[in-house]
């Protein structure tokens, strides 16, 4: 029974890590952000455990951490068509010596996106943004990439979510600690 819902979590947490390109809305479907009860089941199971066997077993934060960000990633509909653009830029910074120079030549690089850390999305939608709309035009217009452009709204979705994910940053920068007790941290 134990190793039946151990595999459930594993497949469940692979399923979550998975790369996806599922974001984009169904035809007719609104584009905005939806909220969703997250299933604590997983806590209530281990805190029952704990008072059955003397011990207590804590799934690691930074993991669940993980996971709620990346559903609410995937969930926010909205800005769909502006995290595929910062991925797309950040393939063309890696892919094309141009682009990358062009960046440099203003002091700008954009790290590689990967889609199944959130923080790393995160990073690369901070540097993207960082980049004044004035230089990054000029750069896609000289290279005939103008479907790359933020418009004034892909960049204030970027804005907001920047500003939202800054406080999960911190969390899991925090409980990361690798020379200091982190537990302490979750409570």
């Amino acid at each position: 029974d134990s190793s039946e819902s151990e595999s459930e979590s594993e497949s469940e947490s692979k399923s979550n890590d998975k790369e996806t390109d599922d974001y984009a809305p169904a035809v007719g479907e609104e584009k905005q952000l939806q909220t969703h009860e997250a299933d604590d089941s997983i806590y209530q199971t281990t805190l029952d455990s704990a008072t059955e066997e003397e011990f207590l077993r804590l799934p690691c934060f930074c993991h669940c951490l993980q996971l709620v960000v990346n559903d609410g990633i995937k969930a926010s509909a909205a800005a769909a068509s502006s995290f595929q653009k910062v991925a797309s830029l950040a393939k063309l910074s890696h892919s094309s010596t141009v682009f990358s120079e062009r960046l440099e030549k203003f002091n700008y690089t954009i790290p590689r996106a990967n889609r199944t850390r959130w923080n790393n999305q995160f990073q690369t939608v901070k540097k993207v943004i960082d980049i004044p709309s004035s230089i990054l035009i000029l750069i896609l217009s000289d290279l005939k990439k103008n479907d790359l452009i933020l418009n004034s709204k892909d960049r204030k979705v970027l804005e907001e979510l920047v500003s939202l994910f800054e406080l999960f940053n911190e969390a899991t920068v925090l409980t990361q600690g690798e020379s200091y007790v982190t537990i302490c941290l979750v409570a």
